[in-house]
């Protein structure tokens, strides 16, 4: 898989805030999800150096999307879910939601000749991004 990721907003704005509260509640009942999901983010560290965007890769942002549900309530809804449902059936490969959840972005592994199909079928907005050491700022905003 030579993939690559795009992220698009869902038009879902929240407060993170109320998510976070709650996942903090619900930490010591999810020890397990959250030593997998640290462990997954150290292998898809190697396997991006090693292979880039692979099917193992997005196969991994599947399983770390499910287990993050699993944490608790909130961090997706229906529409969520039926977005990366649409997503999958449009040829992305793996995808997660970012942030706390409950709205925001949706990052997902995609083919880039399934890329337009993808975005047929999210009919959402596109954000361009880049990886930086600097962790998430917006760095210009526009309209268009």
């Amino acid at each position: 898989m030579d993939g690559q990721l795009s992220m698009w907003y869902t038009g879902i704005s929240r407060s993170a805030d109320s998510i976070l509260k709650k996942q903090s509640e619900d930490t010591a009942k999810k020890l397990a999800v959250l030593d997998f999901m640290r462990g997954q983010a150290d292998a898809m560290v190697s396997e991006l150096s090693e292979n880039g965007y692979s099917d193992y890769f997005a196969d991994a942002l599947k399983m770390g999307w499910e287990k993050k549900k699993s944490i608790t309530g909130g961090i997706s809804n229906g529409t969520i879910d039926a977005l990366y449902e649409k997503a999958i059936a449009a040829g992305a490969k793996g995808g997660k939601i970012l942030g706390a959840g409950g709205g925001g972005f949706l990052l997902f592994s995609c083919e880039p000749e399934n890329k337009a199909k993808l975005a047929d079928a999210l009919g959402l907005k596109e954000m361009h991004f880049r990886f930086t050491n600097h962790g998430s700022r917006v760095v210009f905003l526009s309209e268009n």
